[in-house]
């Protein structure tokens, strides 16, 4: 189909609902609080909580409800109602709705999940990745190059914003904030120590998220000031204080500033391959040094300093090596062999 037969939505009425989509994240962060706090309403479907969340969900589907009605009166087919943008949307809606059913039927003959399993259930990854298919039609423009036709800036970070914290948020049992790794016990197995295993591997698998959002990003979008140290501190209000882990928000507003800094100097240089190498490098360290900075100060680190370091070293390496995902490098930067 031609994309010219699809309505054009508005700056505003792209903002109106990039701000909507908060209240499902934010319901989200809230259902995990009260899993980790409260014991009320654990083994039901329709707690406070969770009818929160729905009710977000809802009132985001009637907005894109209203829009898809408001052009058919206008002349556009049923197949044509809604701007290629809200199409990723409305499909995630419909998933949301099947992936609730199907959690209904999975509770209802296999029992109630505890712990990490209720992150890993089949059921809640669907409803993970309809939310985020509907979250990540939010960056549709910046990757169509579209963006200063259709949205404001602030569309794809919250896009980008919402994307990530539906990832960090499966993920936080090993996510740094929340696990204390640094302050745990030293369970040792073997030789092994299980609890620094887990941690080298929760650090990985959280730079790895951060970095591979954050770098193919950069080749559609440039990100305005302040928009990464925002997109950081949500990270640490959501993990934080979903956990109770309070001083993280200090951790998590040292990140931002730092990342900041190191974005702003090499960004203007991102087409010198050196420079990205530098900077996907840098970035995975701004996050992990204060977070072991304040980590030591609240409780004495039983780590070892060749540990210590290895962390960030180790996830440094890993944001340097996905900037060659990114930005592989060109035949013509290396000697050919002659006959």
């Amino acid at each position: 189909m031609d994309s010219r037969h699809y309505p054009i939505s508005t700056k505003l009425q792209n903002t109106i609902f990039a701000w909507l989509l908060a209240w499902p994240i934010i319901a989200v962060y809230a259902d995990g609080w009260h899993h980790h706090h409260l014991e009320m309403g654990m083994d039901t479907l329709f707690n406070p909580f969770h009818l929160f969340l729905y009710a977000g969900v809802f009132v985001t589907g009637l907005y894109v409800v209203a829009l898809a009605y408001r052009n058919i009166r206008r002349g556009n087919p049923f197949s044509h109602s809604l701007p290629k943008m809200y199409l990723r949307a409305a499909w995630g809606i419909m998933l949301f709705i099947v992936a609730v059913a199907c959690d209904i039927g999975w509770h209802y003959f296999l029992g109630f999940e505890e712990s990490v399993d209720a992150l890993l259930s089949p059921p809640h990854l669907l409803l993970a990745f309809s939310g985020m298919l509907v979250v990540s039609c939010l960056l549709r423009p910046i990757w169509h190059k579209e963006r200063e036709r259709l949205v404001k800036p602030i569309v794809p970070v919250l896009g980008f914003t919402y994307t990530y914290l539906i990832f960090i948020f499966f993920i936080q049992y090993c996510h740094p904030y929340y696990a204390q790794w640094l302050s745990s016990g030293t369970p040792v197995i073997g030789g092994v120590s299980y609890i620094q295993s887990a941690a080298l591997a929760g650090g990985i698998l959280r730079t790895f998220i951060f970095c591979a959002m954050l770098f193919s990003t950069l080749k559609f979008f440039k990100f305005p000031k302040g928009s990464l140290f925002a997109i950081l501190m949500a990270e640490g209000v959501g993990i934080g204080l979903m956990g109770g882990q309070f001083q993280f928000l200090i951790s998590a507003a040292i990140a931002g500033i730092f990342t900041e800094i190191v974005y702003h100097l090499f960004y203007e240089r991102y087409n010198k391959h050196i420079y990205l190498r530098i900077f996907g490098f840098l970035i995975p360290a701004v996050f992990y040094v204060p977070y072991i900075v304040v980590s030591s100060w609240q409780d004495h680190s039983w780590w070892s300093i060749h540990m210590i370091a290895g962390l960030v070293v180790m996830n440094s390496i890993v944001g340097w090596l996905l900037t060659y995902l990114i930005e592989p490098p060109k035949p013509h930067d290396y000697p050919t062999l002659k006959d």
